[in-house]
């Protein structure tokens, strides 16, 4: 069975083995047609690439070069828009520039009028400032270059002197007429009589004000008018000297700008003066013998004569004359008695030394209080004006100001020299109370050595027993 089923499966083999070689053959000449079908149409592909390749390419190297063309152009017009811009910006900040600059300028001419308008004289004064044309930059350039070459002018004709007609108000307010002779920066007015001349000092107003010469000096200037070589005053410091000097008060009007409390800080003040010059005196005037004296009256009445002593002591000094002679009647009491005679002669002397002197130490304590009062006074008045009139004009407020800081100044100037008067004179009596003590201590010290006899001893010295009952 076996070999049966094996051939059975080989002849099966053979008989598909043939077919399929027939189909193979079938496909393989289908595939070669298909083939040759193919390299045909890629023959004519290929031929007709090949002859539409060369105008192609030239069409492409055209829209190459036309492309090319393009781009030069577009930076072309890139470079021009970007100069464009550049100049713009460029022109831009050279607007800005100009006009900053043009700015500036007209700060500055702006800056010299107001200053050429300060200094100007009322009587030469120029229309051209009068009818200042502002609002545009160029036409008031123009007009402030005006005015610098016209100060420029004044300059120049002021530095050779210039005279010229005007007006003037003089110290009594008559409104006068004459000339102005102006030197440099000086300005000098004279009037048409000759009577009055001065120099100008204020420009404020309608007219100009001038500060009177007198009668030789306005000769002297008339003759300067007249073209004549003169000496005349100069205020170099621009009319500042004499307005100074306008505001300057006397002694007495300064004090009656104090108010009332001045009154009592003078009062302490002529109190004050009185009595320390009065204390002055009668301290300095005590001279203090010397300590020679001492012991020369002490010799004296060692020596048992007590009436030279007596007669030596009387002709010292006061204060030291009393203290002496009562020390030398009583100099045979014994030490303790003469120090209690004589510290009762000092504790006698010490207040008539130091009488007075309170009142000068009550003067420096009490004019700065009365100072400081005046100036809360002052200070009160100076708000009442304030209510009334508020504080735009300062000359209101003056008056109470004033009051305010001359009483201060009054006080300590009272209060400072009475302080260091109370300091000297008090220093000086306690200088002449501690020269009594030391003579004091000298003489009682004198007479125990004269009249005390050394002491007596005994021959046996006691035991040990009593030596505490013997000391």
């Amino acid at each position: 069975m076996i070999k049966i089923f094996s051939i059975l499966i080989i002849l099966f083999m053979s008989a598909s083995v043939s077919v399929l070689a027939q189909d193979i053959s079938v496909l393989e000449k289908s595939a070669q047609v298909d083939l040759e079908k193919s390299l045909e149409k890629l023959s004519k592909l290929r031929n007709k690439i090949a002859q539409n390749k060369i105008p192609l390419a030239k069409k492409i190297r055209a829209r190459e070069e036309s492309l090319r063309t393009l781009r030069r152009d577009v930076i072309k017009i890139q470079e021009l828009q970007d100069s464009k811009t550049i100049g713009l910006e460029e022109l831009r900040r050279n607007l800005k520039f100009w006009r900053d600059e043009n700015i500036y300028l007209l700060n500055l001419l702006s800056e010299y009028e107001r200053g050429l308008e300060q200094n100007l004289n009322l009587a030469e004064y120029s229309a051209l400032f009068k009818d200042l044309v502002t609002g545009q930059d160029d036409v008031e350039l123009i007009t402030r270059l005006q005015i610098l070459d016209f100060g420029l002018d004044r300059l120049r004709q002021s530095l050779g002197g210039r005279v010229f007609a005007g007006k003037s108000i003089a110290e009594n307010g008559d409104i006068l007429e004459g000339n102005f002779a102006r030197l440099g920066p000086l300005a000098y007015f004279i009037s048409d009589q000759g009577d009055k001349a001065g120099p100008v000092q204020d420009t404020q107003g309608p007219y100009a004000y001038f500060v009177e010469f007198s009668k030789e000096q306005s000769l002297e200037l008339q003759k300067l008018i007249q073209g004549e070589t003169v000496k005349l005053k100069v205020d170099v410091t621009g009319g500042k000297a004499l307005a100074i000097s306008t505001t300057e008060d006397s002694l007495m009007g300064h004090i009656s700008k104090g108010g009332i409390w001045i009154i009592p800080i003078l009062t302490f003040a002529l109190v004050s003066i009185i009595t320390g010059i009065f204390k002055f005196v009668q301290i300095y005037r005590i001279k203090l013998p010397k300590v020679k004296v001492l012991h020369e009256i002490l010799s004296q009445l060692k020596a048992g004569k007590r009436d030279k002593a007596r007669m030596l002591a009387q002709s010292q000094p006061a204060p030291m004359n009393a203290m002496l002679t009562n020390a030398v009647d009583n100099a045979d009491r014994g030490k303790d008695y003469v120090e209690e005679i004589m510290y009762e002669t000092m504790l006698e002397t010490q207040p008539r030394l130091e009488r007075f002197l309170p009142l000068i130490a009550i003067t420096a304590a009490t004019a700065p209080l009365l100072g400081l009062l005046g100036t809360v006074t002052g200070m009160i008045n100076t708000f009442k004006l304030i209510t009334l009139f508020g504080t735009g004009d300062a000359k209101s407020l003056s008056s109470g100001i004033s009051e305010a800081l001359i009483t201060t100044e009054f006080g300590l100037i009272v209060a400072i020299p009475a302080l260091i008067l109370h300091a000297l004179l008090s220093r000086k009596c306690q200088a002449i109370l501690a020269a009594m003590e030391k003579y004091a201590v000298i003489f009682s010290n004198g007479i125990t050595s004269s009249f005390t006899q050394p002491p007596k001893y005994p021959e046996h010295l006691p035991s040990a027993d009593n030596k505490q009952e013997v000391a």
